[in-house]
């Protein structure tokens, strides 16, 4: 009970980052301030749920479809009808020629059709006509290719084992179908979404500079995981209701640029902390050891302080150097030096 807890309440903020991944700028503050590996964690799981939603309709119009066709072959391939290739020709039961196609692709068999400069009348746009030895191919763009039946293996087709396998193998069909579709929208969805963010990341960066919005690139990479989200949603929601609105995911997109480049210039974010910086240079001072303790510092001596009612003492007059004993003392400069008494 614990653990379903748990799991609903992961859900829930899932969905409630999703929502404000539309519209919110304080979880853009909160994205610029974190590693950008958490907002491409986000973007995944947010694939993963873009593509459960698509897979919800894609089952029911594919099990609908195989039911379609295999009514259609119920209805139009006469009873007892076989087409069957061995070492290279067609061998049926069916009259020649016998269209089992529709308006927009034929699927004609024609035994009347052989060699490899065959030119059958193919009036739909696109399709496949079984010959004598050969198949003509037409594509919508109107080229036309012929394969030699000797190309292809041996086999025999009735109306009933058609039919009999799209009753034992139509389901797993379609799951096969629907993991294809998985694996195909998801590998396309993470390859051409992330190509895409970090092309709009130089783009957002560099007009973040112009506008002071000096955010590093990491910065505008996990804004983009989350700036994503609007776009994919509004582009879901004109498919399913069948609107071709054309650059709605670039505008949307650089929408949610713009007001992070306004937030950013009116609230900067701190940039987030780089892991593996490299320490500052300087001299290692090591660590004391368990057993040696911290020097105490010394105390510091009280300030001499004056009793009060003292007299200031006087400054001490300076001594002067006494004179070297061979040396004369110098005479002032407005007295005349003795005369000596004449010597006898």
């Amino acid at each position: 009970m614990d653990r379903l807890k748990k799991i609903l309440a992961s859900l829930g903020d899932f969905f409630r980052t999703v929502l404000r991944s539309c519209y919110d700028m304080e979880l853009y503050r909160e994205v610029r301030t974190r590693p950008w590996t958490r907002s491409l964690a986000y973007y995944f799981l947010f694939i993963v749920f873009i593509t459960a939603a698509a897979l919800a309709a894609v089952i029911p119009s594919s099990w609908s479809a195989l039911k379609q066709a295999r009514q259609y072959i119920a209805d139009k391939v006469p009873a007892g009808a076989s087409v069957a290739i061995r070492s290279g020709k067609l061998e049926t039961s069916l009259p020649s020629p016998t269209d089992l196609g529709t308006d927009k692709l034929a699927l004609i068999i024609d035994a009347a059709v052989s060699g490899m400069d065959a030119q059958p009348v193919i009036k739909s746009g696109s399709g496949f006509v079984f010959g004598r030895d050969v198949i003509v191919i037409k594509e919508s763009a109107g080229e036309r290719r012929v394969m030699s039946l000797a190309d292809m293996p041996d086999l025999a087709l009735t109306k009933d084992s058609v039919l009999s396998w799209f009753d034992r193998y139509g389901g797993w069909l379609v799951a096969a179908a629907a993991l294809g579709f998985v694996v195909a929208y998801v590998l396309t969805s993470l390859s051409g979404g992330v190509a895409f963010i970090l092309m709009a990341s130089l783009v957002a960066a560099l007009f973040g500079s112009m506008w002071r919005a000096r955010l590093r690139f990491s910065q505008w990479v996990a804004v983009g995981f989350h700036a994503i989200t609007l776009p994919l949603l509004a582009n879901m929601l004109f498919d399913a209701f069948g609107l071709n609105v054309p650059m709605v995911f670039t505008l949307l997109y650089f929408m949610v640029i713009v007001a992070v480049i306004a937030d950013e210039r009116a609230s900067p974010t701190a940039a987030p902390a780089v892991s593996g910086m490299t320490p500052p240079v300087g001299p290692v001072v090591p660590r004391p050891a368990a057993s040696e303790g911290v020097p105490a510092a010394a105390p510091a001596k009280p300030p001499r302080t004056r009793p009060a009612g003292a007299k200031p003492s006087k400054p001490r007059a300076r001594k002067k150097p006494p004179v070297p004993p061979d040396e004369k003392p110098p005479v002032p400069p407005d007295e005349k030096p003795p005369v000596p008494p004449p010597q006898p």
